[in-house]
């Protein structure tokens, strides 16, 4: 039997500040990590989030991203890394350590898949790896059928 988690309606949104930042919401995922934080994934913030839910304390780390659209959801791997789908297709991965509180952007060559939002989601596999998954999926019909 498993216990329900206790449900925090609009818990952080007194320490985050204002909902729409440059157009979008300022975080457009949560990531649970570990170490007990959990990790805002910046779609229009400048920096990822560090939330602290025992001491409620909330840090922003890494390096200032900038403004405009950015990442979308992430996926944490056994070790703790968290990487985040791209919204904008002029980024790249953003890679989350969460062992040292550091955030970097990869710079990852995804071409030919471009567009906004082309991938809306992630996942860790058994294999180790992440896969993206499309925002949608082309599918090809025969031309003699």
């Amino acid at each position: 039997q498993h216990d329900e988690p206790t449900i925090m309606v609009n818990a952080i949104s007194s320490f985050v500040g204002e909902e729409f930042e440059d157009g979008g919401y300022k975080f457009s995922g949560t990531v649970a990590a570990p170490n007990g934080s959990l990790y805002g994934i910046p779609f229009t913030a400048r920096r990822v989030i560090k939330f602290n839910p025992i001491d409620k304390s909330m840090t922003e780390i890494g390096l200032d991203l900038g403004t405009g659209r950015k990442w979308i959801r992430g996926a944490i791997t056994p070790s703790g890394i968290i990487y985040c789908v791209l919204n904008n297709p002029r980024r790249g991965i953003l890679k989350i350590d969460t062992n040292t509180d550091n955030a970097t952007e990869l710079d990852v060559n995804l071409l030919p898949e471009q567009g906004i939002g082309m991938w809306i989601s992630c996942a860790v596999a058994l294999d180790g790896c992440i896969y993206f998954m499309p925002l949608s999926v082309l599918k090809d019909y025969p031309r003699n059928h």
